[in-house]
């Protein structure tokens, strides 16, 4: 028989112990949402699935949704492989998601394939992707306009490869108010710190002048290319040239199995992913409220954001 449990940040810390999460589902880099709660379904002593939501308020109701952008996913972790106890496991999550909170806006996991139960609830998945690498970047694969452009950039650019979070200018790398690029930039230095992130630097061969550099965050799966920035008199080419660099030290040295371009829904960002010709990935965005009016705002609001639609 399946049981949910609600676990305390401490119950997680212990099972980290004995399990690999990834990034975002881990407690010790989900330190900067607002409120975490982990849901837990169990068999007996076999612990079946584990979810950490991160949780706001509005409106003084409780909502699972992430007031910042910290990590590209928020997914359930299903540790069930039959089709039928997975469906089941996920419905009992869901239910008391539903039961519990207001409304709904999370990304899931593009490993996470489990909608048909989530969607028999009323809860809506809107189809995002990102663009996914399975080993290094090869120039073989990429535009002649991309290859074009690195090539510039190696003839220019040298490569640090550090954790010196102190030379990263997140101020660059994060749009958003100061708030925002605040909390984000503790998010990032706590990733490092945790030993899940990695900066990739270019620099003028002659003057060491800093053009830009990229952010990668990782666990023992996955690479996620979190952050970038860089100076307008920059080469052209360096922001693709760190990012296939970031690609070999993922794959040589980190060991990952994916690397995640991180790529959304707007169109100039997927424009410049789509060159790299990496594999388009799907993965859902689910959007629910208790109330219809907030339900509807909520698709309508991701429909309209900035730089989504072709004029």
């Amino acid at each position: 028989m399946l049981k949910l449990v609600e676990l305390s940040i401490k119950d997680l810390e212990k099972l980290e112990n004995k399990i690999d999460l990834p990034i975002w589902a881990s407690s010790k880099t989900t330190l900067y949402y607002e409120e975490r709660k982990v849901l837990s379904i169990w068999s007996g002593e076999n612990i079946k699935a584990i979810y950490l939501l991160p949780i706001m308020k509005y409106k003084n109701q409780y909502i699972v949704d992430r007031k910042f952008r910290f990590f590209p996913y928020v997914s359930p972790i299903i540790f069930e492989k039959d089709n039928v106890k997975r469906k089941e496991i996920v419905l009992i999550l869901f239910k008391y998601i539903k039961e519990h909170f207001y409304s709904i806006s999370i990304p899931l996991f593009p490993e996470f394939k489990d909608i048909a139960p989530i969607q028999s609830l009323g809860i809506f998945a809107e189809c995002w992707h990102t663009h996914t690498l399975k080993k290094e970047l090869s120039m073989d694969n990429m535009t002649s306009k991309l290859k074009n452009h690195i090539r510039n950039a190696e003839r220019k650019i040298d490569i640090i490869i550090d954790q010196d979070y102190n030379n990263y200018n997140f101020e660059k790398a994060i749009k958003g108010p100061e708030t925002e690029i605040d909390i984000r930039r503790k998010s990032g230095i706590n990733l490092v710190k945790n030993g899940n992130g990695f900066f990739v630097t270019g620099v003028d061969k002659e003057t060491k002048k800093k053009f830009g550099a990229i952010m990668i965050a990782y666990d023992k799966k996955w690479a996620y290319l979190l952050h970038s920035w860089r100076d307008k008199d920059a080469p052209r080419g360096i922001i693709p040239f760190l990012i296939k660099r970031a690609t070999e030290i993922s794959f040589r040295e980190k060991k990952v199995e994916t690397f995640d371009f991180e790529g959304a829904v707007i169109q100039n960002i997927d424009n410049f992913f789509s060159g790299f010709n990496a594999e388009i990935t799907t993965y859902p965005y689910l959007y629910w409220s208790k109330d219809k009016d907030l339900y509807v705002k909520l698709i309508e609001d991701s429909i309209n954001i900035e730089g989504r639609l072709i004029e």
